[in-house]
């Protein structure tokens, strides 16, 4: 059984065809997809993970047809893109501003620069654009090696100055023996 079988597969986008007709079968064994710049390279490969749909022909692999079935591929299929699916940025500039900003709303910094009923309605809004992020699809998608690596060392590092300062601000009182 073959890995890979395409049958006159096409991607047409307006103006340029990225797949003319492509017809292969790929067997097991050490492959290699090499082209020049605008070649079909990525867009072969989206389309055989289901995350991109032909214009015309057919696909399999696995056996699975993956515009029918792209999760199912996607499970058995490793992939990692040379440049993560989603940049750092993107993928986390709105959860930390929005964790930052209410951890200070949460810690009180905040509240020794504002008066009481301010901060009061400064946390209200908070919570509602907070629950009105959370349904965001942004959260859901999936994130590269290298960027996972970094954003856990990021919230590692800082969770952890975060603790040590906040065991700093402790004291002790009373007897000891």
């Amino acid at each position: 059984m073959a890995l890979i079988q395409t049958r006159s597969l096409t991607k047409r986008y307006p103006g340029v065809t990225a797949l003319d007709a492509l017809t292969v079968d790929v067997e097991p064994g050490i492959v290699g997809l090499v082209g020049a710049n605008g070649a079909g390279k990525s867009t072969l490969i989206k389309i055989l993970l289901g995350l991109l749909d032909a214009s015309g022909g057919s696909v399999r692999v696995l056996g699975i047809d993956p515009a029918s079935d792209g999760e199912a591929v996607r499970a058995r299929v490793g992939y990692m893109p040379e440049h993560g699916s989603l940049s750092l940025s993107l993928l986390t500039r709105r959860p930390v501003l929005l964790g930052l900003l209410y951890l200070l709303i949460w810690e009180g910094l905040l509240g020794n620069l504002l008066a009481g009923s301010l901060l009061l309605s400064i946390q209200q809004y908070m919570l509602t654009v907070a629950a009105e992020a959370t349904p965001s699809d942004l959260l859901h998608e999936r994130v590269s090696l290298p960027v996972a690596a970094v954003m856990a060392a990021v919230f590692l590092v800082g969770g952890t100055l975060l603790a040590v300062d906040r065991l700093r601000s402790f004291k002790l009182a009373g007897e000891t023996s």
